[in-house]
């Protein structure tokens, strides 16, 4: 989950000190390209891809103005207040005090020559920012990859510029249609035109001075960030650099060309990953993330169902499956689902890794959904913390079932069919048993994870391009169970946990 860094490349010791503090929170910030070209489509499409926006905001005096701060982070925080991304701003005190109205009132202040002297609200704004990051949902973008859409106003120089415009496009890849309706007076009832707004991933307009529907359709993409270029024809202009709002006006159609080639170009790149990668920093478990090894019931509160992160695989196995997950009731019907979310996970390529050494006696760090997609590893316990935090935000009854042998334990998880009651405990012959009649349903889910070697109790060569298939984990878990040396330590029925805590809490 990339967050946007918006900061200005001069204040280093200021940018260098609050770095830190996200990269102790596993926060990893990318920042835009180093250039002269003012793009505005481009910080548009950062919206649409960013999971949040930090802004760090220093002074920038003026002859008139002590609190001044620069115009271009003025108009990257304006994209993330209008896009509403999570956001955190980080704004010098003079700054905000002469320009109190022009920041949201979540903004976090801070003394440049005491910087020291905020240290716990620093952390207490950043955890809080991690937190909304973990569980805000943006539903997925409608747009298509690699399409433009043109729409220009009345009048001979926009509709012989489209023409170029739609060439040059072309030219760099982009699948490029013109929506603007036949009637240009009531451009807004052209659903069509609608349509291709909010499918398009990037949008040119081309418009004179006179009010068109061309001004109203941008109004629309504005309202919706929809990457969009805005070329705006005047005659006699000479100057063809973009405004800060990002209009680029043009009186010569080939400078247009010219500019217009910039942003393109501009918008093209990406974002620059963080110059400390969070992957390779070390891993500080919070507290909260420490198990008690003997504490099974508490297993419950690192199943993550509300993380976005969950949320999204949830949310893309609905899509392929083409169906409301939560009414999915039957043996095979769920087992399909499960058969989805298991393939659609394996995609990532994380990798496997074996259970660090706890700092803390008697306990085991268990990484969040975030570690787990920032640090792209997981140990058996953790990848079984988020299968079942996938299943229960499916509406299925998720299980985890931790064993232990001779020198080892393993986690595993599944789930059990909607038609059988929920159990607080379990004997292993009573497991297997309903392993056997498919009433329980166990997977080997570090399968979806690389490994060089067996994990669990797959075979050697199970293992395809370091991958297990769906149905070699769930042999690889059937096999386990029937182990001779093995008993079952903790075993989780997840919601009728969250049952058990609600009856306590009331």
């Amino acid at each position: 989950m990339d967050v946007y860094l918006s900061h200005s490349y001069r204040d280093d010791a200021i940018n260098g000190y609050f770095r830190r503090y996200f990269e102790e929170e596993e926060i990893s910030l990318g920042v835009d390209q180093k250039t002269d070209v003012w793009c505005a489509a481009k910080l548009e499409r950062y919206a649409n891809e960013i999971a949040g926006v930090v802004s760090i905001i220093p002074r920038r005096v003026s002859e008139t103005d002590p609190g001044a701060y620069s115009a271009y982070i003025g108009q990257e925080l304006n994209m993330a207040r209008r896009s509403r991304v999570p956001r955190l701003l980080l704004i010098d005190e003079i700054v905000h005090r002469h320009h109190r109205l022009d920041f949201p009132s979540d903004a976090v202040i801070f003394s440049p020559d005491a910087l020291d002297g905020g240290h716990s609200r620093y952390i207490d704004a950043i955890r809080r920012f991690r937190s909304t990051l973990d569980t805000t949902f943006r539903p997925p973008k409608t747009a298509t990859k690699g399409t433009a859409a043109v729409i220009r106003g009345p009048g001979r120089m926009q509709r012989d510029a489209a023409r170029d415009v739609e060439e040059l496009l072309q030219r760099v890849g982009y699948a490029v249609t013109r929506p603007l309706g036949k009637d240009p007076e009531h451009g807004l009832n052209d659903i069509r035109m609608l349509e291709k707004l909010w499918t398009a991933e990037v949008c040119v307009f081309l418009f004179g001075e006179r009010l068109s529907d061309a001004h109203i359709a941008l109004a629309m993409a504005h309202a919706h960030c929809i990457p969009s270029v805005r070329l705006q024809y005047t005659a006699g202009w000479t100057d063809s650099n973009p405004t800060l709002s990002g209009v680029i006006r043009w009186g010569n159609p080939a400078d247009m060309l010219v500019e217009l080639t910039r942003q393109i170009e501009s918008y093209m790149q990406g974002l620059v990953k963080p110059t400390v990668e969070t992957s390779v920093m070390k891993w500080r478990p919070k507290d909260d993330q420490n198990w008690d090894l003997r504490d099974g019931a508490g297993l419950v509160n690192h199943v993550r169902p509300e993380h976005v992160v969950v949320r999204d695989e949830v949310n893309r196995a609905a899509g392929r499956l083409g169906t409301a997950i939560g009414r999915i009731s039957s043996r095979e019907d769920t087992c399909e689902l499960f058969r989805v979310l298991y393939e659609g996970f394996q995609r990532h390529r994380f990798a496997y890794e074996l259970e660090m050494v706890s700092e803390t006696p008697g306990t085991q760090a268990i990484r969040s959904p975030a570690n787990i997609a920032s640090h792209r590893t997981a140990t058996c316990i953790d990848i079984a913390c988020l299968f079942a935090a996938m299943l229960e935000a499916a509406g299925q009854n998720a299980l985890i079932v931790v064993f232990e042998g001779d020198g080892f334990s393993h986690a595993l998880a599944g789930y059990r069919v909607r038609d059988e009651p929920p159990s607080a405990s379990i004997d292993l012959d009573d497991l297997r048993g309903a392993i056997a009649r498919r009433d329980v349903v166990l997977f080997e889910v570090t399968g979806a994870l690389e490994a060089d070697s067996p994990v669990g109790a797959e075979f050697s060569d199970d293992r395809q391009d370091k991958l297990l298939r769906f149905l070699d984990a769930r042999g690889a878990a059937e096999r386990m169970i029937r182990r001779p040396d093995i008993a079952i330590r903790h075993y989780l029925d997840i919601r009728a946990q969250r049952a058990e805590h609600s009856r306590s809490n009331n």
